[in-house]
């Protein structure tokens, strides 16, 4: 009998746009998936509402009535993505985790390695790098060209 496959996917991923192929291509190389639903989703829904934010508001409601539709949703409460601990059983078999937060990662790199973190880029699902700050990389040249080399005992 195969591993039941686990997808975890968080309110972030689901507003990227076109993001419904992604969800009909894994449907289709794994008929059994499981699509994870953190309970956070509907309080996302209520607060893009509140905020006049009607097209996400309705995209997060009619991905939620999808997964609900096809059968293969299950609830969970991960406490907006800081409790990794729900997610521990699902983690002793295929689970992948979707997200476009570096914060999710980090904080569900707890789980173990087998877990694989995907982010969708450019229309397709990617490998998010664990313990790498985006943010925080940068690029820079060993010897500016812009600035011209002085002595020490000039300063």
């Amino acid at each position: 009998m195969a591993v039941q496959a686990y997808y975890y996917m968080d309110h972030t991923v689901l507003l990227e746009e076109d993001f419904y192929l992604t969800v009909e291509q894994i449907l289709q190389e794994e008929p059994n998936a499981c699509f994870l639903l953190d309970e956070t989703v509907y309080r996302r829904i209520e607060d893009y509402r509140a905020l006049g934010k009607v097209t996400a508001a309705l995209t997060l409601e009619n991905f939620v009535n999808l997964f609900v539709a096809l059968g293969s949703a299950l609830q969970i409460d991960t406490n907006d993505g800081f409790d990794p601990a729900p997610l521990q059983p699902m983690a002793k078999g295929k689970l992948t985790v979707i997200t476009q937060q570096q914060k999710l990662v980090d904080t569900f790199a707890s789980l173990g390695k087998r877990v694989q973190f995907l982010r969708y880029q450019e229309g397709a699902l990617t490998p998010f790098q664990r313990g790498v700050n985006e943010n925080g990389t940068a690029f820079y040249l060993e010897q500016d060209i812009y600035v011209n080399p002085f002595e020490i005992k000039d300063i």
